[in-house]
């Protein structure tokens, strides 16, 4: 029966008048008195007399040339199926260790523990060569946290896990919020979410703060604090609805980006411009610096 099945014989719901599908054409079997021969009919009203001994052998030899032989089938080869191994590895290369481009060939190494490309575009705009190598914590503030101390928490965990195979090199971790009336505005949750934070930033001056921190080898961790103050113009809602529609809220925290399209919300910010992008440039400056790091190894040629 598995051999009748695999070959596309059809049983009505008794098991009774057995057919087989030929290229899409049912036979039926018809009574015969020969126990040995039976007789086939198909439904253009051709019969054909088939002997019964031979039709397990048929089947099955069908099955098989329609399995791996019949045209427009492809060929299985061992690795059928598997990705290819060199392809895997250069997909997997950048998320490992950045691109031929963040990789550094002047003074020690860097480690990005972000995988923010706003902040990698600000590390390349001041001659830093480094490697990416993202450090995903819960970023959650405990009810009650200042945000100064929540970014300095997040921030230090961030360095702490990307650093623990970092093989000589420093590492940078950082950690952006808005806080608006005492509330931290960290990423949306979704388009409402961004939409409702927009309302909160309507007209009125909100803050930015990161936490920064930097770990050299084998030294201890050295972490501060930046602030900037954003002036918001008021928004109509037709403004925030195109804003969220743009999808650019979705992944910034306070559902806004000053470096894209809500650049022409801000009214004026007073403080670092680099740091309500998601990187105090001059904070890190001073804390590669206090760290140890040479001052040469900035490549402003």
């Amino acid at each position: 029966m598995v051999l009748f099945r695999a070959a596309g014989v059809l049983l009505d719901g008794e098991g009774r008048l057995p057919a087989i599908l030929f290229h899409g054409v049912p036979l039926t079997l018809l009574p015969s008195v020969n126990p040995d021969f039976g007789i086939f009919q198909l439904t253009t009203g051709l019969v054909l007399r088939v002997n019964l001994g031979l039709l397990p052998g048929l089947l099955a030899g069908w099955a098989v040339y329609r399995r791996f032989f019949a045209p427009g089938r492809k060929k299985k080869t061992k690795n059928a199926g598997r990705p290819d191994p060199v392809r895997m590895i250069r997909r997997r290369a950048p998320a490992m260790t950045g691109t031929s481009e963040e990789r550094t060939d002047h003074g020690p190494g860097l480690i990005l523990a972000s995988a923010s490309p706003r902040r990698a575009e600000l590390m390349r705009s001041i001659g830093l060569g480094f490697i990416i190598r993202p450090s995903r914590v819960p970023e959650i503030a405990v009810p009650g946290e200042p945000p100064e101390d929540f970014v300095l928490r997040v921030s230090r965990s961030k360095a702490r896990t990307a650093g623990r195979w970092n093989d000589g090199h420093w590492v940078i971790a950082a950690d952006t919020v808005v806080v608006k009336d005492g509330e931290i505005l960290g990423k949306p949750a979704d388009r409402e979410d961004a939409a409702r934070m927009l309302r909160l930033l309507s007209g009125a001056t909100h803050r930015v703060v990161t936490g920064i921190t930097v770990v050299p080898p084998g030294g201890e961790l050295l972490a501060d604090v930046a602030e900037t103050a954003v002036t918001f113009l008021r928004l109509s809602e037709t403004e925030i609805e195109r804003y969220v529609a743009s999808g650019e809220p979705d992944d910034k925290a306070g559902a806004y980006g000053i470096q894209g399209l809500a650049a022409v919300f801000v009214e004026h910010i007073e403080g670092s411009y680099s740091n309500v992008v998601g990187l105090p440039l001059s904070l890190l400056y001073q804390l590669l610096l206090e760290t140890g790091y040479p001052e040469d190894a900035f490549d402003w040629s």
